[in-house]
């Protein structure tokens, strides 16, 4: 894999901070443009993990997970934190979707559909409430210190878009209660608005002006500037952010446990 400098050298910075390897792989049956497994457990190394696209060298998909890294570890040991799903929050998805109205009822699903179902959603969900914020974070941190990353990051945050526009699809609205589809909208339109500020183009949050949605996303983007950028104020962001769409009591704080 060739790579530039300026990422194997990020990638250096990420193994000597946290003291373990950085792998890093390409699937092209990824759901998302990049993912990032921190090491854990039984597994001692974290796993960088893109979506290859024909003429596009992934390097800022592989700093961009590697940002998460830096971030994680930049706290105290007795910081680090992983987010999970409550008892509460698996209980309150199945009682939405057994509900008259509810997509299992509506498309006559059995109790394990949905109980996948409600699995799939919750862990979305929470996947996108923590990614998103911080992910900001660190994409401000690749904008403002390398520069030879903005034309690729400018293609990925257009990407990324047109990944969230297909929330808006009529059959995923259908399969998703009001609670986890607002919040998902939401966070969506916090994405929207923030690169719209950025590049000045408001065309970007196309799909993303309708309402309440909007209204909500702007309070999240509040937020999101009203918190310090520090990485210690990580958790409390996603905590604001978690409040304000009604999701606090969906999830809980673990300690994060390194390989």
């Amino acid at each position: 894999m060739s790579l530039r400098q300026t990422t194997r050298e990020i990638i250096a910075r990420v193994e000597q901070v946290s003291g373990m390897p950085v792998y890093v792989t390409q699937n092209v049956n990824l759901p998302t443009l990049a993912s990032v497994q921190m090491a854990r457990g039984t597994m001692p190394a974290h796993v960088v993990t893109y979506k290859p696209s024909a003429g596009e060298p992934p390097d800022y998909l592989i700093v961009f997970e590697c940002g998460f890294i830096l971030r994680h570890f930049a706290n105290a040991p007795e910081d680090r934190v992983d987010i999970t799903s409550t008892e509460q929050g698996r209980d309150d998805l199945m009682r939405l979707l057994q509900a008259p109205d509810g997509s299992a009822r509506r498309h006559k699903l059995g109790a394990t559909e949905t109980e996948q179902l409600g699995r799939q959603l919750l862990d979305g969900l929470l996947i996108h409430l923590r990614s998103v914020p911080i992910g900001l974070r660190v994409g401000t941190w690749i904008r403002n210190e390398y520069s030879e990353f903005h034309d690729l990051q400018h293609a990925q945050v257009l990407k990324e878009l047109e990944i969230n526009r297909q929330t808006l699809q009529r059959e995923i609205r259908e399969m998703m209660p009001d609670r986890v589809y607002f919040a998902t909208l939401a966070i969506n339109a916090a994405f929207a608005l923030f690169w719209a500020q950025v590049y000045d183009d408001p065309d970007l949050t196309a799909g993303f002006r309708t309402g309440k949605e909007e209204q909500a996303g702007r309070a999240l983007l509040k937020l999101w500037n009203d918190t310090p950028d520090i990485s210690s104020y990580d958790s409390e962001l996603i905590d604001a952010w978690g409040a304000k769409l009604g999701l606090t009591d969906w999830y809980r704080w673990i300690p994060y446990h390194p390989a």
